[in-house]
């Protein structure tokens, strides 16, 4: 079932689009400690956090994709919180590439 679910997202360029968009936004976060940190702090206590999108697994996929389901509106607040407290022009809009 993976070869079929892997064959269908490489003939996908929505697809493709749609988990490359999910790992960007997960090394935005991961590369960090402060844009982690204020991440976790909006995140609920015991939430499911970002994780790195797993090329093979796609029971982890869907993890990957509930967890920015269930936190959407968490890691908007978390973006625009770093936006808001960012003073470098160019780091700013790098951010909001991902916001939008």
């Amino acid at each position: 079932m993976n070869l079929v679910l892997n064959d269908t997202i490489t003939a996908s360029i929505e697809i493709q689009n749609f988990f490359s968009i999910i790992q960007k936004l997960y090394v935005y976060f991961a590369l960090s400690g402060k844009r982690w940190k204020i991440l976790t702090v909006i995140l609920p206590v015991g939430g499911v956090t970002l994780k790195k999108v797993c090329s093979t697994r796609w029971s982890l996929r869907h993890q990957d994709i509930s967890s920015i389901r269930f936190n959407f509106l968490n890691i908007l607040k978390a973006l625009t919180k770093i936006i808001l407290m960012s003073k470098n022009k160019n780091k700013i809009s790098e951010d909001k590439r991902l916001v939008k």
